[in-house]
């Protein structure tokens, strides 16, 4: 009979240790979520790391351009500000005869940029229901 005990004991202390199996998918989330944000520190070195090929002869964004954009970038993630906003609203002057940047990989640093923002979820909700979204939605 006591090995009978013994049996129930262990169901029980299984039983038990189930609530802790229900934490599990928390903990694969908790991990997950550091993979999939950087920090600003490291947003900050990739804007300053950036290198495009260059375009000569061909159409290309005006590289002074880029370059002032890359840095308003920087102050705007050092602010907390999220960056969605400014690179959905930014146009480079094309350029042919000069040197440029190619444009596809201009645009396609910038869409990186945004989906790894760390700031993206600091955009102020005071602002989101100001202008026309409070006129629209009430």
């Amino acid at each position: 009979m006591d090995g009978d005990t013994t049996e129930s004991t262990e169901t029980e202390r299984t039983e038990g240790t189930e609530p802790d199996a229900v934490d599990e998918p928390t903990e694969e989330q908790a991990t997950a979520e550091p993979e999939d944000r950087i920090t600003c520190e490291q947003l900050v070195s990739y804007l300053r790391r950036a290198h495009f090929d260059g375009t000569r002869g061909r159409r290309g964004y005006h590289r002074g351009e880029v370059n002032a954009f890359l840095l308003r970038l920087i102050e705007a993630v050092e602010a907390g500000e999220p960056l969605a906003d400014p690179v959905r609203r930014t146009h480079f002057t094309p350029v042919r005869l000069e040197d440029g940047y190619e444009p596809a990989q201009v645009d396609d640093f910038l869409k990186a940029v945004v989906d790894v923002d760390p700031n993206a979820g600091a955009a102020r909700p005071e602002l989101a229901r100001s202008g026309l979204v409070a006129k629209l939605f009430g």
